[in-house]
C-alpha cells in the first residue's frame, strides 16, 4: 500500500486457503488489506492489484454470482465507508 504521494504505508504477507481462481485470490487479498485499512485506521491509500478484472468490476459495480464477487462486492461496501481509499 502506499500514499497518493507515493509514500509507502506497508506491505503485508497472510496465508489463505488455497485456489486456482486468480480472481479469488485477488478479491481476498483485497479483503485482508481493507480489513489492514480499517484496523489501523488509514486513509488517503491507492491499493494496487495485478487483476484487471478486479478492479473494473468494483467500479462497475456488477457483481459476478461467485466466490469472489460476494466478496468483492463487501470490499466496494467497506471502501464506500473509508475516506480517500481508492482500487487501482
Amino acid at each position: 500500500m502506499r500514499r497518493d504521494d507515493g509514500r509507502c504505508v506497508g506491505a503485508a504477507t497472510r496465508t489463505c486457503n488455497g485456489s486456482n481462481d486468480v480472481n479469488l485470490a485477488e478479491a481476498t487479498g483485497l479483503r485482508e488489506v481493507l480489513r489492514f485499512v480499517e484496523s489501523n485506521q488509514l486513509s488517503n491509500i491507492i491499493i494496487e492489484l495485478d487483476a484487471q478484472s478486479i478492479v473494473a468490476t468494483s467500479y462497475a459495480r456488477i457483481f459476478p454470482r461467485s466466490n469472489w464477487g460476494r466478496i468483492l462486492r463487501n470490499c466496494s461496501r467497506v471502501l464506500d465507508s473509508l475516506d480517500n481509499v481508492s482500487v487501482s
